[in-house]
């Protein structure tokens, strides 16, 4: 689907929409679209993946073992505090040691939420055995906090009383490491495929890669002796919106 939306073959929906639009503007399928591909690579590569993009989590996720599984929108029984019948976390990724709580919000015009994530980590708690090992990521919705921190100071109370360990960044900071991972020697052809796949669906969101002025002081652009001719001056009258130049006038 997502390669017929890339192409223009995927047609209108009945009211007429365009499947593009419907697409772009969805954190659903902008979740769904992500996080499937990212269950498809080796438990290895996603534990790289995620504790590059929350280092506040980076012990846990380097002890959670193997991946298993993956389940999006799962509708948790609400405990008698949340005041609703139900939860519903965007995805829970499931390790041999370790269950990790997605929430995501498309952008920062829905902000997270404590109580949410409050709910979210109850519900889990109330419906699986105790003793298990829980932490909780948050995607978008981060307002001012800067793409590539943790949860700015300001909130490091909410992480608290969330109750467990929390990881949090923009949908940006996240294509940044999978661009970084894509690119990283040794990644194998197709793992190296589908965060193509990853980066293309984040595109078709509006997400792009950028690169800070900061970054370019580690990079070398080599320049070749022939390209400094493009660097030449150009006579005066070469110059758009300029007048001759005159020889001076004597008095």
């Amino acid at each position: 689907m997502l390669s017929a939306i890339l192409h223009g073959k995927s047609g209108t929906a009945e009211d007429g929409t365009s499947w593009r639009r419907t697409f772009r503007g969805s954190e659903d399928l902008l979740t769904a679209a992500v996080w499937t591909r990212v269950s498809y690579l080796p438990s290895a590569l996603i534990r790289e993946l995620l504790m590059s993009t929350f280092p506040a989590l980076e012990e846990l996720l380097n002890a959670a073992g193997e991946f298993d599984r993956i389940e999006f929108w799962p509708r948790l029984p609400a405990v008698e505090a949340s005041g609703g019948r139900h939860v519903e976390p965007d995805a829970l990724l499931h390790f041999e040691k370790l269950h990790v709580i997605v929430e995501a919000k498309r952008d920062d015009s829905e902000l997270q939420k404590l109580v949410q994530w409050k709910s979210e980590v109850a519900a889990y708690r109330e419906s699986h055995p105790p003793g298990e090992l829980v932490a909780l990521i948050a995607i978008g919705g981060l307002g001012d906090v800067r793409e590539a921190a943790l949860l700015a100071p300001r909130r490091q109370a909410d992480v608290a009383a969330a109750s467990v360990p929390v990881g949090a960044t923009s949908w940006a900071n996240l294509m940044g490491e999978v661009a970084k991972l894509a690119g990283s020697p040794g990644v194998p052809g197709h793992c190296r495929r589908i965060l193509d796949d990853v980066l293309r669906a984040m595109e078709l969101h509006g997400f792009w890669q950028r690169t800070y002025l900061g970054e370019f002081r580690d990079r070398r652009y080599p320049i070749s002796p022939e390209s400094w001719t493009v660097f030449r001056p150009l006579p005066p009258q070469s110059v758009p919106g300029s007048s001759p130049s005159r020889p001076p006038t004597r008095t």
